[in-house]
């Protein structure tokens, strides 16, 4: 489709730049990093990469942005590890003469994963939330394609756009997830955040 791989690293504003130049819209996202390494402070290493994405789509006068964010980027306290995502937001949102939309995806299927030791351990699916509640679900391709078509649309201005795939309780996830594991049993139980 003639694309052509820029490979560095988004820590190097002068390469970002150079990558973006020319480019009709411009895709960011900030990569996790090692979140066991105990000296990393989350809103730091968020809010430098942001600051070098402004600073490299100022400077190479992009005008279209679609930026991966997080469901809850909205709230500036009380959210964990989400404020990373606020902060970012925060700070390209300061850009000027830039069509801006922070893409909010909800909860990625792939997060069930966290919960396969406790199956395997426990049988069960055991957390602060569960039973009825309701979790929107999202997977990567369709933030993708709604990525793509965000690329490709004009925008002058803010726009935030929610993705999810579907909305299921939790419950109805611990039946999916069982009847595919053969433990028809499953459940999700809900327990407090202490026992959590």
């Amino acid at each position: 489709m003639g694309a052509t791989a820029a490979i560095g690293t988004i820590e190097d504003i002068d390469f970002l730049t150079t990558s973006f130049a020319s480019a009709d819209s411009v895709y960011t996202m900030i990569p996790p990093d090692n979140f066991f390494d105990l000296s990393l402070e989350l809103k730091t290493y968020y809010g430098r990469i942001a600051s070098n994405y402004f600073k490299a789509i100022e400077q190479a006068g992009v005008k279209r942005l679609v930026h991966l964010s997080s469901i809850g980027a909205h709230l500036d306290k009380e959210s964990g590890i989400i404020l990373a995502h606020h902060n970012a937001e925060n700070i390209l949102d300061k850009l000027s003469n830039v069509g801006v939309t922070f893409m909010r995806p909800t909860a990625f299927y792939y997060n069930l994963n966290s919960f396969v030791t406790m199956i395997k351990n426990t049988g069960t699916i055991m957390s602060n939330y569960g039973g009825e509640d309701n979790i929107s679900w999202v997977s990567p391709i369709d933030i993708a394609a709604s990525v793509s078509e965000e690329l490709q649309t004009p925008l002058v201005g803010r726009k935030i756009k929610y993705v999810a795939s579907e909305e299921l309780n939790c419950n109805e996830v611990a039946t999916i997830l069982g009847n595919a594991i053969e433990k028809s049993n499953l459940q999700w139980l809900l327990i407090t955040s202490e026992q959590f």
